[in-house]
C-alpha cells in the first residue's frame, strides 16, 4: 500500500513513510522544519500576488520575515491548509500570528487569515451563521457530513453479496483508495526575507492520528463485511 506524502507529494509505501516523514521534519539550525506541507502545483492559486502582502513583522522582536511564494498560492487555495503560527526569523521560533503584522498592510496576520477563511467558506456556499468560531476567535474548518455514509456501505454489501468472492476483492480495492491519507491541515508559516525559508506545517501527528482512525475504521468495515459474507456461504452450503 502506498500513501502521498504531503511534503513532496511523491507515493511512499505505507511501510517506509515515517522514514520518509522524518527526513522532511527534521529541523534545521535556524530550528525550523527541513520541509512543510503545500499543495500540489496545479492545486495552487495562479493569480498576481501584486496585491497580496508578503512581508511581516514580530513587534516583539523586530524582526521581518518573508514568506515564500508556494505558501502564498498554497493559503490563499485552501486558507485552512496551515494554523496560526508563523516562523519568526528574528526570534528563530514559531510566534503566534496574533503576534505578527504585514509591513505592506499593518493588517494582523491572525485577523488577515481568519477573513481569508471566512470568506472561503462563504464561497463555498456555508452560510454566515453556521461558520463556527473558537474561543480565540480562529475560524474553524466544518466537519465533513456522514449522512450517506450507511447508504454507501449497504450498496457495498449488496455487491459483495452478488458477486461473491469477486466483489470482496473490489470491495478491499476500493476501501484501499478511500484510506490513502488525505494531505492537507497545516499552518500559516512563514520564511525569511533572503534566504527564504519554508513554512511551518501545521500539528501533522493531528492529522496522522485522523488518517490512522480513519483507516482503522475502514479495516474493521471490511473484515466485518467479509464476516458476514463467508457466514452467507456458509448458510447457503448448508442449505
Amino acid at each position: 500500500m502506498f500513501v502521498e506524502c504531503p511534503f513532496c507529494h511523491q507515493q511512499v509505501a505505507k511501510s517506509q513513510y515515517a522514514a520518509h516523514e522524518q527526513q522532511h521534519t527534521q529541523l534545521l539550525p535556524d530550528g525550523q522544519m527541513q520541509d512543510h506541507i503545500n499543495l500540489r502545483q496545479e492545486e495552487r492559486y495562479r493569480g498576481s500576488l501584486a496585491s497580496v502582502p508578503q512581508d511581516y513583522e514580530h513587534q516583539a522582536c523586530g524582526g521581518v520575515t518573508r514568506m515564500p511564494e508556494e505558501v502564498i498560492r498554497s493559503y490563499l487555495a485552501d486558507p485552512f491548509l496551515y494554523n496560526d503560527h508563523s516562523f519568526c526569523t528574528g526570534c528563530n521560533r514559531y510566534v503566534p500570528t496574533q503576534e505578527l503584522f504585514w509591513i505592506e498592510t499593518g493588517e494582523q496576520v491572525f485577523r488577515y487569515n481568519q477573513n481569508l477563511r471566512r470568506d472561503y467558506l462563504l464561497k463555498q456556499g456555508v452560510p454566515a451563521q453556521e461558520i463556527r468560531y473558537a474561543a480565540n476567535g480562529t475560524v474553524l474548518k466544518p466537519k465533513q457530513s456522514r449522512s450517506n455514509a450507511g447508504c454507501i456501505i449497504a450498496a457495498i454489501l449488496g455487491v459483495v453479496l452478488l458477486l461473491g468472492a469477486g466483489g470482496v476483492v473490489a470491495v478491499a480495492g476500493l476501501f484501499w483508495f478511500l484510506a490513502k491519507p488525505n494531505p492537507r491541515p497545516a499552518p500559516v508559516i512563514a520564511a525569511p526575507p533572503a534566504p527564504a525559508i519554508m513554512p511551518h506545517a501545521a500539528p501533522f501527528e493531528d492529522m496522522q492520528d485522523q488518517i490512522r482512525r480513519q483507516q482503522e475504521e475502514h479495516r474493521k468495515m471490511f473484515d466485518d463485511m467479509q464476516r458476514r459474507h463467508e457466514e452467507m456461504r456458509q448458510r447457503l452450503h448448508e442449505h
